[in-house]
């Protein structure tokens, strides 16, 4: 998962000449598709043994994310896949956000918290085609109840907060 560098990507195998070989990065974006996983993983490692490439891995991780999204007209960040902008967990701009703002817990990066916020921004979206948790309402009502509130709180509580009452209502 990381390169001698404690770049996400790497390898343990070299070739036979020694060098190593290029890493395989995904395509996209997401929790499921993109290197949000691989990213959670690095930032759960940093937390069981503290060694701060695993922290660096997952900022490095996080930027391959962010690098998949554009900013839409109404100022929320999409993973752009095709003709498609997405939002979802899976293949959209929700799986990077929730690993981001696991990562602001441990280290300051005004890039990410703006990101987080203006992702947190389009999980109040009135249409939402699909119900599910990784592609749809359930899993942006969960992103909803993790992100700050237009009051900025922190804590991830969502009890009272209108934007999260009007999602569960649309379930």
């Amino acid at each position: 998962l990381l390169d001698p560098d404690g770049a996400p990507g790497g390898t343990s195998d070299g070739t036979a000449d020694g060098a190593q070989p290029a890493p395989v990065l995904p395509g996209t974006a997401g929790l499921i598709h993109g290197m949000s996983g691989a990213a959670l993983l690095h930032l759960r490692l940093y937390e069981t043994v503290g060694d701060k490439r695993y922290l660096r891995a997952a900022r490095e991780a996080l930027r391959w994310e962010t690098g998949h999204c554009v900013t839409m007209p109404d100022g929320t960040r999409q993973v752009k896949n095709g003709r498609r902008h997405t939002l979802y967990l899976d293949g959209g701009s929700g799986g990077p956000a929730l690993v981001a703002r696991h990562y602001l817990a441990h280290a300051d990066d005004p890039e990410l918290a703006g990101f987080v916020s203006a992702v947190g921004h389009g999980c109040a979206n009135e249409f939402v085609r699909e119900p599910g948790l990784f592609r749809g309402r359930s899993g942006l009502l969960a992103m909803l109840d993790r992100f700050p509130g237009p009051d900025g709180r922190p804590d991830g509580r969502s009890d009272g907060r209108p934007e999260v009452l009007a999602q569960v209502r649309r379930l």
